[in-house]
């Protein structure tokens, strides 16, 4: 009987040993489906992202869509959160072009009922809360509103630069600020820039460094920035100053020198120039 007991025992165990494996291959290959899965998706973001010829917009963008098809209610939510994550995380770091920000946008827009009806209010701010330029197009394309808490977090969040969202959303929560709370902030961003709400609204679109040796660096304008940089003596050791405009996550996080800020932008000749000085 002790023997037939502990060869059972020992079946039992193996039995145990065999189903664990199994969940664990299952487990194993649903991992490596998921990490597929997202790879293609993250694939055919970046070839839309970056494809320049307008004749393929829309085979680039029609095939994304297709391959990011949110199916099945019960997973519907999490894949569609993942998704707009990595559409925000892109945004916020990668090269920008002309047709860059409205290529994101249009897909967002493409799932503008999905977004408003799976998520809260709050909960799609989180989702782009790195990103103020989706935020800027959420709440005046009525995606997302200004209430109590999203007011809330607009006050509380600072970048490690020092900006505050405050400042760059000034528009949005100025209705909601008592007046010393509006003082204050007019106040600091007069002292940034006397004449600064005369193109706030087209510097916020913009979302660059608003800093003429910035701009003639992004422009790649080699003869207006040497003589800018002689005149004013600017060393060309020296860092960009930060402006609360810039809404790129690498240049928020760290402080490029200008060869860096050029060599961000692609700007040749100007990078050239400064290597060579």
């Amino acid at each position: 009987d002790k023997m037939n007991f502990n060869s059972s025992n020992d079946q039992q165990q193996d039995s145990i040993v065999d189903h664990q494996g199994d969940e664990e291959m299952i487990y194993e290959q649903e991992i490596q489906e998921y990490i597929n899965e997202s790879k293609e998706i993250y694939n055919y973001l970046i070839m839309f992202l970056e494809n320049s010829d307008d004749s393929d917009y829309y085979y680039y963008f029609t095939n994304l869509l297709e391959i990011a098809d949110m199916q099945g209610q019960e997973e519907k939510r999490e894949k569609l959160e993942q998704f707009l994550k990595l559409i925000s995380n892109i945004a916020a770091n990668h090269h920008r072009d002309k047709t860059f920000l409205k290529k994101i946008f249009n897909i967002i827009e493409n799932y503008r009922n999905e977004i408003k009806q799976t998520f809260s209010n709050i909960k799609i701010f989180n989702i782009f809360q790195s990103n103020k330029l989706i935020l800027l197009y959420l709440l005046e394309n009525k995606m997302i509103t200004v209430d109590d808490d999203i007011f809330k977090e607009l006050l509380q969040i600072s970048e490690v630069n020092g900006n505050r969202y405050c400042h760059f959303f000034y528009t949005e929560i100025k209705n909601f600020a008592d007046e010393e709370m509006k003082e204050n902030i007019e106040n600091y961003l007069l002292s940034k820039d006397s004449k600064i709400f005369s193109c706030f609204e087209m510097k916020r679109h913009e979302g660059e460094n608003d800093s003429y040796i910035c701009t003639l660096i992004r422009e790649d304008s080699i003869e207006e920035f040497v003589a800018y940089v002689n005149q004013s003596n600017i060393p060309l050791k020296s860092e960009v100053k930060t402006s609360i405009y810039e809404t790129n996550s690498f240049l928020i996080e760290n402080k490029p020198t200008l060869i860096e800020y050029s060599a961000f932008f692609g700007s040749i000749q100007i990078f050239k120039y400064l290597r060579l000085n």
